[in-house]
């Protein structure tokens, strides 16, 4: 006999597209989750060269309570995403001159290259710019010049203000990035913080589906191991529910802007 269905039995595959994912990508999932995000109008993009999308820049209320410069359309998971977060909450984000390449040297970028990869955001000052590789993906804003006429080589701005290892760890993923293939789609190696945060994501869904704390359980652990365990004098398993579901609960109330204030892990 079939095992009855639970509230909240979403399947695990559901969620193996979060294999690739890396903080910032963990941030939108939850992000659009948000249900005051969700009652947001999309910003509506313009096509640019080489296919490329360009967005307007939000308003600043929502720049200060979600920590975005656009508004994604929350139906979207990472592989459609273009949401673009702020320097303000992403300290990853360099500041970069661009200046026309006559010659392939240096840092050089081409959006006949990356065409719709490539996602910018139009700012009063500066251009956004959301670049996604085969792998991860690099925000930077142009604060002098511009990428969308031609190639152009790019330039740091290293600020007295960044701590050397700071600095050096951007400029390696800023590198690392430009130069992945843009077919390698290879997933990298996960932490135990980012499995824990997919855990968290589960376990935010299925409360949001009515979910129990032993339903809960069933869809993280499955129907047997639960009738096994659940009842365990040492309730080893209700504790590790509840503290998933504790995180899920921080992580929906802004949270998830902590996932962008770590060591870069975009390669």
């Amino acid at each position: 006999m079939p095992d009855v269905r639970h509230r909240g039995s979403r399947e695990g595959f559901d969620y193996a597209y979060l294999d690739r994912a890396d903080s910032a990508d963990l941030a939108w999932e939850w992000l659009r989750r948000d249900a005051g995000y969700r009652q947001l109008v999309p910003s509506s993009p313009r096509g640019g060269p080489f296919g490329c999308q360009l967005f307007p820049l939000a308003t600043t209320d929502v720049q200060r309570r979600w920590g975005c410069l656009n508004v994604a359309t929350a139906d979207r998971d990472i592989d459609a995403n273009h949401l673009l977060w702020s320097a303000a909450v992403d300290p990853s984000v360099l500041a970069v001159a661009a200046l026309p390449a006559t010659t392939p040297a240096g840092t050089t970028l081409d959006l006949a290259d990356w065409g719709d990869r490539l996602t910018i955001v139009q700012g009063s000052f500066a251009e956004h710019v959301l670049l996604r590789p085969g792998r991860g993906q690099l925000r930077f804003d142009v604060c002098s010049g511009t990428i969308l006429q031609g190639p152009v080589r790019l330039f740091v701005d290293a600020t007295i203000d960044d701590t050397a290892a700071m600095s050096a760890a951007r400029l390696t993923c800023f590198r690392k990035a430009l130069s992945h293939d843009p077919a390698d789609r290879t997933p990298p190696r996960r932490s135990r913080a980012h499995f824990r945060q997919v855990a968290a994501l589960r376990t935010f869904d299925a409360l949001i589906d009515g979910a129990s704390i032993r339903d809960v359980a069933i869809t993280l652990f499955g129907e047997s191991r639960v009738r096994a365990e659940w009842l365990d004098p040492s309730e080893a398993m209700k504790s590790a529910c509840r503290r998933l579901i504790a995180l899920a609960r921080r992580m929906s109330d802004g949270g998830y802007k902590l996932l962008l204030d770590r060591a870069c892990d975009r390669s």
